[in-house]
């Protein structure tokens, strides 16, 4: 417990009715520091014990148009009272949230909390003179008139404490409302707006937007803006219509009345962000038919990958891109990989991720086996109508090549978490010159029979994972499953109290005891994830996850027992004994670390198949380290793809290179300096 916490309370009685906590002293005091952080007054409940901290507060709507210090957060994930009925827990926090909590006389009411902070069981609570009066402010954010729901309400209002920062304030003269794109009844548009080129530089300069030193623009931001949600995608007629700078889509107005014109941005596209394969996808993979043998392969191919981090510096480079800690990358070309500093930040940074395979805790196991044909990107829709059904444009930056198109080939797209073999979609990646200046996501069709995004774990456009190497991608897929929207109870009018109810309701115990049926299943049933134990436990997971109340048949509480070769268990069980071994090697030994030259980085530098870096990067860091040791470049022109550079960056390596004028003109021909050096 930190010097600064104070317990309130031992042993709570799991029937109390009060929180009244006067006559406190040595209360933590919140603060505010240099970083534009806000560290304010935490309180969480335990069976043992009720703490009174610090803790530091997410940057919302809510909290940075509002008085900060007049706030509570209240913790209850670790509230599991022993030896009681699941309800005595709902019912403590209920009562605790209707009461409200008293500290040294002021009295804190719930207030709300985000769809995250439900999952983790926190909310917050605001000093105010009555609960009425609480209530008021709380609906006085925007217009909830037309919600019926407790459940939606709790969402909607949640959407105002989501973490984001304020980046930009954006006029509402200066957005348009438009139609969703829809065939028949089909929603192909959900969540999907656009934005011009103009603002998403803007947007993009506000947030520092930058990769290895080099500002740029994103294709899609993840925002929030008054009662809208959803994703931005960059539209390049916005610019030429001269008809505002975002188009907010029907479906991405969940509410109405925010006075507050603050846009935030939740994420943004990024270049070089890996898929990785997890416990879910490495199940499902095998039951749509992908061999033990490959995905064993891949593991083994991954995992003496990782034994050369520390000593080939290709490996280093590899490593710390997919790790995204980029700042490294210059530091390891620059100092040397034999650098006292780099081995350290190295072995640091693989001790972590080679730790993952120890989890004693077979529930907490996940593989994490990085592929590296793949992305994770945010989905938008197509907003010219060009695809087809079934096709997706798959653009993304690539080492040394910049921005290229996948295409003429399938690709395996799945979000996460999905536990069901249908969510797996199998698409033909096509090139489209309309889409091209989207760059690092998935454009998916906007016709046809089914929205691809809906068939994958029943979701809008967000996060997805792609694949395109042809060892992970099945020959044949299994039927979606079409999930349906969870039963909200409704009505007229919705009080404090229904909205405290709602969340002392959310049960993360039945998702636990869900998930846990479905593993039991996927290794003792010969079919696996396609078994119909299976199936039927993804349709209760998936109510979970949402907030709605299950019941568990007896049927697939019964899962036989007997031996069994799962492939998730072989492959923890080499990833085990992998990562017993690195980790007493370190214990007993400094690795050796192969030293090498100014000459030799340069060669492994610009013969690198995958490093982060555009060419016009690697080229100055090559000069770089050309330099420091006196070297010439000429040798290693034909090492160097002078066609993918701009005009701007031809002119720079020229005078930097000190080009003669023949080297200077041939750098404007398709095969340049290569066909001079042959």
């Amino acid at each position: 417990m930190s010097p600064e916490a104070v317990i309130l309370r031992e042993n709570p009685n799991p029937l109390e009715v009060e929180w009244i906590f006067n006559g406190v002293t040595q209360v933590p005091s919140p603060y505010d520091t240099e970083k534009d952080a806000h560290f304010g007054l935490h309180i969480s409940f335990t069976p043992e014990k009720i703490i009174l901290s610090l803790n530091e507060f997410p940057k919302n709507r809510i909290l940075q148009t509002d008085d900060q210090h007049l706030f509570l957060l209240a913790s209850f994930g670790s509230l599991r009272f022993p030896d009681v009925a699941p309800k005595v827990n709902i019912d403590y926090i209920a009562r605790c949230l209707t009461s409200g909590v008293t500290l040294n006389g002021k009295k804190y009411f719930f207030y709300g909390h985000s769809n995250s902070q439900l999952r983790s069981h926190s909310c917050f609570l605001r000093q105010g003179r009555s609960e009425a009066d609480i209530h008021s402010r709380i609906l006085s954010l925007g217009d909830f008139k037309s919600i019926d729901s407790p459940a939606k309400l709790a969402k909607r209002i949640g959407l105002l404490f989501s973490a984001a920062e304020q980046d930009s304030v954006l006029d509402p003269s200066h957005t348009r409302d438009i139609p969703d794109l829809m065939v028949g009844d089909t929603l192909f548009s959900d969540g999907c707006g656009l934005i011009s080129q103009a603002y998403a530089r803007l947007l993009a300069k506000k947030k520092q937007a930058i990769f290895r030193q080099v500002k740029y623009v994103p294709s899609v931001f993840q925002i929030r803006y008054k009662g809208y949600k959803g994703v931005l995608m960059l539209h390049p007629p916005l610019d030429s219509q001269n008809d505002g700078y975002v188009h907010f889509r029907k479906s991405m107005r969940k509410f109405t009345g925010v006075p507050n014109d603050t846009l935030s941005i939740i994420k943004y596209s990024v270049p070089y962000t890996y898929g990785r394969l997890n416990n879910e996808i490495v199940a499902l993979l095998s039951s749509l038919g992908i061999s033990d043998e490959v995905l064993l392969g891949k593991l083994r191919a991954y995992m003496s990958w990782l034994r050369t981090v520390c000593t080939n510096l290709s490996s280093a480079l590899d490593f710390v891109s997919s790790i995204d800690k980029h700042s490294l990358v210059e530091r390891i070309l620059l100092e040397g990989i034999d650098s006292a500093g780099i081995q350290r930040e190295l072995k640091k940074a693989l001790k972590q991720e080679i730790e993952k395979f120890k989890k004693v805790d077979i529930e907490k196991k996940k593989l994490r086996v990085l592929v590296n044909n793949s992305r994770r990107l945010f989905g938008v829709c197509d907003p010219f109508q060009i695809l087809r059904e079934g096709e997706v444009f798959v653009r993304v930056t690539m080492p040394h090549a910049g921005p290229r198109t996948i295409h003429s080939c399938s690709v395996l797209i799945f979000r996460n978490p999905c536990m069901h073999p249908g969510d797996c979609l199998k698409l033909r990646a096509v090139d489209k010159p309309e889409l091209r200046h989207l760059v690092d996501c998935v454009v998916f069709a906007s016709k046809g029979r089914h929205a691809a995004p809906s068939l994958s774990s029943g979701g809008d456009l967000d996060e997805y994972t792609i694949i395109w190497d042809k060892d992970l991608i099945p020959s044949r897929v299994f039927e979606h499953y079409l999930y349906p929207p969870v039963k909200e109870k409704k009505k007229s009018v919705i009080t404090r109290r229904d909205l405290a109810a709602h969340f002392a309701n959310y049960n993360s115990i039945s998702m636990g005891t869900t998930a846990r049926l479905y593993w039991q299943w996927v290794r003792f049933h010969p079919e696996g994830a396609k078994s119909q134990e299976c199936q039927d436990l993804n349709a209760l997971y998936s109510q979970c996850v949402d907030g709605g109340s299950i019941k568990i048949p007896e049927r697939l509480r019964g899962v036989p027992e007997g031996p069994t070769r799962f492939i998730v268990d072989q492959m923890w069980a080499e990833g085990m004994a992998f990562a017993e071994e690195w980790l007493k090697k370190e214990e007993n030994a400094e690795a050796y670390v192969e030293q090498g030259t100014d000459e030799e980085t340069i060669i492994a530098l610009l013969g690198s198949p995958r490093v982060s870096l555009t060419e016009f990067q690697t080229i100055q860091l090559a000069q770089r380290l050309a330099r420091r040791s006196s070297l010439s470049l000429r040798p290693y022109y034909s090492m160097m793809d002078f066609s993918s550079l701009r005009d701007s960056e031809k002119r720079i390596i020229a005078d930097t290179f000190e080009m003669n004028a023949e080297e200077r003109a041939s750098l404007w021909i398709r095969q340049g300096l290569r066909y001079l050096i042959d």
